[in-house]
């Protein structure tokens, strides 16, 4: 019964996963095959053949995983793309146990300096427990392991997965958000006072702190929420 039950979850996200992304492209959201692309700056540039999407997880558009645990609970921690797009944060704050979330509430707060993003829940459920010791060093190494953020636990037998990617879809999903992210940073107007070495190189590990709070701001709403379009 179990194996059934997931074979139709996995169905399903499959489906769904076509119908966004038919969606997408029809809204002129991701480039069509050929279509031609300005190069990116090196300094806006993520390394793409880095980006890890590991086999039995399912992502979310707001860049969070979910994994479905044998006791039926439902882990979240942060995808690849954001763990490098953002580079390392220095504190996680978390919404309390036993708090209520749907789809797309925040669940976690990452802070980089003085700035933050919140992490969304990619589906509805309540807090069971929160990872309050993980350590930010941990968090950049391993966030799809120990790294993770938040268990949920859900009153549905079956989970709504609705919007998330298998890893075998996420993997092509973070090559368009990686040209899409650096499309944002170039974009920035005006363009942050990015930092740079002595060979001239521009080191970009925080990008987020030197975005500054409205940038920051912006990068959250187009990449983290839970909308039609992203």
């Amino acid at each position: 019964m179990v194996a059934l039950l997931v074979l139709l979850m996995v169905a399903a996200v499959l489906g769904i996963d076509w119908a966004v992304r038919a969606y997408r492209r029809n809204r002129g959201l991701v480039s069509a095959p050929g279509a031609p692309v300005l190069p990116l700056p090196d300094w806006a540039k993520l390394p793409v053949e880095k980006l890890t999407a590991p086999a039995g997880l399912l992502y979310s558009r707001g860049h969070t995983w979910l994994a479905i645990r044998e006791d039926g609970s439902l882990r979240v921690g942060i995808d690849d793309f954001l763990n490098h797009a953002m580079g390392p944060v220095q504190e996680v704050l978390f919404l309390a146990t036993g708090s209520r979330v749907k789809r797309g509430d925040p669940v976690a707060r990452l802070k980089q300096h003085d700035i933050s993003v919140w992490v969304r829940s990619p589906i509805e459920g309540r807090v069971k427990q929160s990872h309050q010791n993980v350590r930010p060093e941990v968090l950049r190494q391993d966030p799809y392991g120990d790294g993770w953020l938040v268990e949920l636990e859900t009153d549905r037998k079956v989970p709504d997965l609705s919007g998330l990617r298998l890893g075998t879809r996420a993997k092509e999903w973070f090559r368009e958000e990686a040209l899409r992210f650096g499309q944002f940073l170039t974009g920035l107007s005006p363009q942050p006072a990015w930092p740079t070495l002595q060979d001239g190189g521009i080191p970009v590990e925080e990008r987020l702190s030197v975005m500054g709070p409205d940038s920051a701001a912006a990068f959250e709403r187009s990449f983290l929420t839970l909308s039609e379009e992203n």
